[in-house]
């Protein structure tokens, strides 16, 4: 907002006016403009200033209007309250990088210039379909045994049929860990066997002792029982004075001894189911860890006798040997997922692989559909689905199986049409 200080005496100073955009002699106490947009920075500070420019316009006009019907000494004007100077111009701040539509519209124009991103017909084209390569699939032979690598009959090209073999590790590294399975588990056996024995002995002791303490409680109330009746007899004589004091208190302490003896085997044989069950338990659970040593060590001898096997390694499919990675006489093992002895083509189940740019390919997603075609067949696409995204950009798919599938020769170029909605896929994944 411009202010100027209005003329006067020299030593009287006037209030300060707004700049009304009037003519001079104006008077200031009309209405008041807009006030001039201060921010740069904003995206619509070039429309601000325009419009501010066209009020300071209008407002010119009403104020020639004015001038012409009521002038500045005409006797029923107010007195002015301050003339802008003649000398005073109109000053207008210059906006910074103002921003016109037709510099949005060419911005707009040429980033979708840059990407070459276009979606037609339903699928999303780099200026065009990409140009893929078919390929082979690989497939990476890794060892399942431990030992020396002593063997490896194929050479690179040569074909191979499933089942081949195709490389040989030494076996005596698992020929002993298979005998040591071996061992583990006969010992297994044999233990567990004696636990079964065990059990099957204690099983017959508890039906033996458990005879024994019910004929011991049997006896023992035969006993109290014939003790009973000889104190009463006794009591009776006693009674009768055909008894000596001495007699008949022989006679019940007998009865008392006898009772507290059948007291007794009660209890023993009350006892006796509880005291049999836990010892029985106890071989009962050495049974059940014993028969787990011995899964635990079946489990193994099956293992060590796959591994033995494995030293003999055998083509999974039928292709073609690629490369090899690993050298004879080298030391070779199953851990961290085995090492890597060498690379099998499959030729029947080729790949198509394609290199975008990378901000094109970071808005596909694994698993998305997408579109190849050869020269070969022209007009008969192959259905695929992207199988991986590099960061560099390189997308490899995975043809989806055709009932009458165009011939694809491993090398050939092919055009890649990626479906748009990879596009949202994408964009959601990150």
């Amino acid at each position: 907002m411009t202010s100027i200080p209005s003329t006067g005496d020299a030593g009287d100073r006037h209030p300060t006016v707004r700049l009304e955009g009037r003519a001079r002699g104006t008077r200031t106490d009309a209405k008041r403009p807009p006030e001039v947009p201060t921010d740069p920075s904003d995206p619509a500070y070039a429309d601000q200033i325009e419009s501010w420019m066209d009020s300071l316009v209008g407002e010119n006009s009403e104020a020639a209007d004015a001038t012409a019907i009521a002038p500045a000494d005409s006797p029923d004007a107010s007195p002015p309250a301050a003339i802008i100077p003649p000398a005073t111009a109109l000053q207008i701040p210059a906006p910074v990088h103002p921003r016109r539509p037709w510099m949005l519209a060419a911005i707009a124009l040429a980033g979708v210039t840059l990407v070459g991103i276009a979606v037609q017909g339903g699928f999303l084209r780099r200026s065009g379909p990409a140009v893929g390569r078919v390929v082979a699939s690989t497939t990476i032979l890794r060892a399942s045994a431990d030992g020396v690598l002593v063997a490896l009959p194929l050479a690179e090209g040569d074909e191979v049929a499933e089942g081949a073999i195709v490389a040989r590790i030494d076996p005596a590294v698992e020929e002993r860990s298979f005998a040591a399975a071996r061992s583990r588990l006969a010992d297994a056996q044999a233990s567990a066997e004696r636990a079964r024995q065990d059990l099957a002995a204690a099983e017959r002791d508890a039906t033996a002792e458990q005879a024994t303490v019910a004929r011991a409680l049997d006896a023992a109330d035969v006993r109290c029982r014939e003790a009973l009746l000889r104190f009463g007899h006794i009591a009776r004589l006693h009674e009768q004075k055909q008894s000596s004091d001495a007699t008949f208190e022989f006679t019940r302490d007998l009865v008392q001894k006898e009772k507290a003896a059948r007291t007794q085997a009660q209890a023993a044989v009350e006892a006796l189911p509880a005291k049999q069950k836990a010892a029985l338990e106890t071989l009962r659970d050495a049974i059940r860890e014993s028969d787990a040593r011995v899964e635990a060590d079946a489990r193994a001898v099956d293992l060590g006798l796959a591994r033995l096997a494995a030293t003999a390694v055998k083509a999974p499919i039928a292709g073609v040997v690629g490369s090899h990675r690993a050298a004879i006489g080298s030391r070779v093992s199953s851990a961290e997922g085995g090492t890597p002895l060498l690379t099998l083509l499959d030729r029947a189940h080729p790949l198509v692989e394609a290199t975008l740019d990378p901000e094109i390919a970071a808005t596909l997603a694994i698993g998305s559909p997408a579109s190849v075609e050869s020269d070969a067949a022209p007009g008969s696409p192959i259905r695929a689905t992207i199988q991986s995204i590099d960061p560099s950009g390189d997308v490899r798919l995975e043809l989806a199986p055709q009932a009458s599938p165009p011939q694809l020769v491993i090398g050939m170029r092919v055009r890649v049409t990626f479906a748009a909605q990879a596009v949202g896929a994408g964009a959601a994944g990150r």
